[in-house]
């Protein structure tokens, strides 16, 4: 109203926030919060103290490339699976 900015709000409810709903907020915490791949993905393992589901790690890891590929300003983006994932990443 009047050139205010409006805050977006997102509400995303489920019952462990990891798997979908982890690769979801992830890939928003990258995008809008300019947070890297390796924070959004050990702030999601966080949420419920378990690795995030092999499916939606490949997902999450996927975006983080098409940022890295898409938005020069992200050139230098970590899109590596961090250690403690490995055994997911297979």
């Amino acid at each position: 109203v009047g050139g205010a900015l409006v805050p977006n709000v997102v509400y995303v409810h489920c019952e462990a926030g990891e798997d979908r709903t982890g690769e979801l907020s992830g890939s928003y915490y990258m995008r809008h919060l300019n947070w890297t791949f390796h924070r959004a993905l050990t702030f999601d393992d966080h949420v419920e103290h378990r690795l995030i589901s092999k499916y939606s790690l490949h997902a999450f890891n996927w975006y983080c490339f098409y940022l890295k590929l898409t938005d020069p300003t992200r050139a230098a983006l970590d899109c590596s699976v961090p250690k403690n994932e490995t055994a997911l990443a297979v």
